[in-house]
């Protein structure tokens, strides 16, 4: 259950979205989880890393979206 919940993290579609959903799940798993959630906020600049690349959220397969086999040729 931990787990899918801080997937969500990841599968936001841009930085905003990534940054807000940490935040609700730091905030919910601090209600239930209070090390686990000590755990994420402490991690939090390398958790969220991967946001500041350019087109690597919005995109569910995995692939960064410039990637995407619609624009590969």
């Amino acid at each position: 259950m931990v787990a899918s919940i801080i997937r969500t993290i990841f599968a936001q579609p841009d930085r905003e979205h990534i940054e807000k959903q940490f935040r609700e799940v730091a905030t919910m798993l601090g209600r239930s989880h209070p090390k686990v959630a000590a755990m994420l906020t402490d991690a939090q600049p390398d958790l969220l890393a991967f946001a500041a690349f350019p087109g690597v959220t919005g995109d569910r397969s995995g692939r960064p979206t410039r990637w995407n086999e619609s624009t590969r040729k």
